[in-house]
């Protein structure tokens, strides 16, 4: 098995003592840059995660209003079957005849859209 070191490694302070100051210069520029580097992409990290936690919060609210128009429509279908409606002008339940069905789940329709 091979080391993990290799026997000509150098530490960065052992190759920085043989640099000259040109190399030193160039080097301390390339660390400058780096820098600006690491700095926009923890910048865009930041970003990334703020916009993640937008999203995730917007599809919990998909998710709520998936479930309430499932159960609208649940409700809705049980109501067209069964001959029973909600009377939009007394808010009482009153059976109604089959011809005043689609009537009745227009204006319905329309409440919930305006709501």
């Amino acid at each position: 098995m091979m080391s993990s070191t290799h026997p000509h490694s150098l530490t960065l302070a052992q190759a920085l003592e043989h640099m000259s100051p040109a190399q030193l210069a160039f080097f301390d520029k390339l660390n400058v840059e780096l820098s600006k580097i690491e700095s926009f992409f923890i910048d865009r990290e930041g970003e990334g995660r703020t916009r993640s936690l937008q999203l995730r919060q917007q599809l919990e609210e998909l998710k709520d209003h998936r479930r309430l128009f499932h159960v609208t429509k649940s409700f809705l279908s049980l109501l067209y079957t069964t001959d029973w409606a909600i009377s939009l002008t007394s808010m009482h339940i009153r059976k109604i005849n089959p011809q005043c069905r689609l009537i009745c789940f227009r204006s319905l329709g329309q409440m919930a859209q305006s709501g």
